[in-house]
């Protein structure tokens, strides 16, 4: 069975735009860099490792065997280093903790937050209807990606 993808499939799509991607990106990173930003200031703005982490999909696309392999190099070096400070030390999550918050953070939202949390013993049916839209959700995300 073919599935029909109308106007175009996307992974038309992402060969069109990927090496416009690239290129942009270490275009704004080189003006972010000359103009006295770090790569922590980078990572700052934006603020997730999902961001940097979806790129990592495009590197395969035959469309940017236009870009210098020294481009493509410098461009992965950006986005390990950006990786290694969004996930808090630990890029490739090899230990399976992949924190996107440093335990400062996390300590401080915890607080920030307590009065939201739930106990599951005491309210086991506002628990299960929780974890249900959080299904919903991450399903739905992943149908949109």
């Amino acid at each position: 069975m073919t599935i029909e993808y109308w106007p175009f499939h996307p992974v038309f799509l992402d060969s069109l735009v990927a090496p416009i991607v690239f290129d942009e990106l270490l275009r704004i990173f080189d003006i972010l860099e000359g103009k006295g930003y770090t790569l922590t200031d980078i990572a700052e703005i934006l603020k997730s490792p999902t961001k940097v982490a979806n790129y990592q999909y495009l590197w395969p696309i035959k469309t940017i065997k236009n870009i210098s392999y020294e481009r493509k190099y410098e461009l992965a070096k950006y986005f390990v280093k950006l990786l290694v400070i969004l996930r808090n030390g630990e890029p490739f999550c090899e230990k399976g903790r992949n924190l996107a918050w440093s335990r400062k953070l996390l300590s401080q939202n915890v607080s920030k937050y307590q009065k939201y949390f739930i106990d599951t013993h005491e309210n086991k049916e506002m628990a299960d209807l929780l974890s249900k839209l959080e299904g919903l959700l991450v399903s739905y995300a992943e149908t949109l990606y």
